[in-house]
């Protein structure tokens, strides 16, 4: 626990009344490999921290992949990236639509500014779970823009 840098994984900034208690200190698990420049969780150096918040530029308001203004993830991007794309994320804050992190699932329903009408969008996906899916599951209906079980 102590070759953790718990401040880069929790999400809200680290509350002045928590503490942390080891019960598993570096002592009983080995060391960091030197690669890992005392941050891992376990001792090979395939084991090292990546750090995708504390080492960011103040610029970015998430998470990062490097220490510069163009190393930022995506604001759809949920505990780091790879790269700046909403493709590039290693988890999604909300939903992941083809691999891609959005906001929200495409809609059934788009507004066309040109009639003022809402027009029925044939991309049109439902929120399965954190997913946005073409077609719901077997033994699951469509409520509203959802899948769900009843």
């Amino acid at each position: 626990a102590d070759t953790i840098h718990w401040q880069d994984i929790v999400r809200n900034p680290w509350p002045s009344n928590l503490t942390l208690v080891s019960t598993n200190g570096s002592s009983g698990c080995g060391r960091c490999h030197k690669s890992c420049t005392g941050r891992c969780w376990g001792p090979t150096e395939n084991h090292c921290q990546t750090l995708t918040r504390t080492v960011c530029a103040e610029q970015c308001d998430g998470r990062c992949y490097g220490p510069y203004v163009s190393d930022c993830c995506h604001r759809e991007c949920a505990g780091g990236c790879s790269g700046p794309k909403d493709t590039d994320c290693f988890a999604c804050m909300n939903f992941n639509d083809s691999g891609a992190c959005v906001t929200q699932c495409p809609q059934t329903f788009v507004y066309n500014p040109t009639t003022f009408q809402l027009e029925h969008n044939f991309n049109a996906k439902y929120t399965y779970g954190a997913f946005c899916v073409k077609k719901c599951p077997h033994n699951f209906v469509v409520d509203s823009s959802s899948c769900v079980r009843a």
